[in-house]
């Protein structure tokens, strides 16, 4: 049993010997962490604000929160906190691959209110690897490659078609058919969907 309290918890995720978890302080939402070699508990987030969706590989945490204006992604080493975003914009749902954040961000450098793809290197700072009149659903990550879905692709349909990036290679448009493509998951250099 990795908790024993009075509170609820919950979304736990899990790393080699790390796991991490939502739990709730008494006023808002914590990111909360351990190891499987260690009864210690970190509190991760350790704010007055509600904190969502934690995410973990390796050691690297990345969370988002909501701060006084908008959602905001952290993450977290045994190192300490850091910042990945600090705009006026929503960004939310992040994943984590090594030292690789990837998560959908509301707007964008494009104008629009739709959402955009983004990810954070440790050391390098954020880039936005979409700017269309799309949406974009279900980012994911594995080592330096990632996935999503978006409508509104090369084909010119309305249907969701699956797009990869990677730092070599920039985006690349998956699947062109006239049908909706959906949940890309990756490992890898293997992305599969449905």
């Amino acid at each position: 049993q990795v908790t024993d309290n009075t509170s609820s918890d919950s979304e736990a995720h899990v790393s080699g010997n790390r796991i991490v978890w939502l739990g709730f302080d008494g006023a808002d939402s914590e990111v909360y962490t351990r190891t499987t070699t260690s009864a210690t508990v970190v509190n991760v987030s350790d704010n007055t604000v509600a904190d969502f969706a934690p995410r973990v590989s390796g050691d690297r945490i990345a969370w988002y929160l909501r701060d006084a204006t908008d959602y905001e992604i952290m993450t977290w080493t045994p190192a300490g906190r850091q910042a990945v975003t600090t705009n006026s914009t929503d960004d939310y749902y992040p994943e984590v691959s090594g030292n690789r954040i990837v998560w959908r961000g509301a707007g964008g450098s494009d104008g629009g209110g739709d959402d955009e793809v983004f990810t954070w290197l440790a050391g390098s700072g954020w880039i936005q690897l979409t700017r269309e009149a799309y949406s974009v659903t279900s980012v994911h990550v594995s080592g330096d490659r990632i996935v999503w879905s978006g409508s509104g692709g090369s084909d010119a349909g309305a249907d969701t078609e699956v797009f990869t990036w990677t730092p070599w290679y920039g985006v690349a448009q998956i699947t062109r058919n006239n049908g909706t493509d959906n949940a890309p998951r990756v490992s890898d250099d293997r992305i599969v969907w449905y």
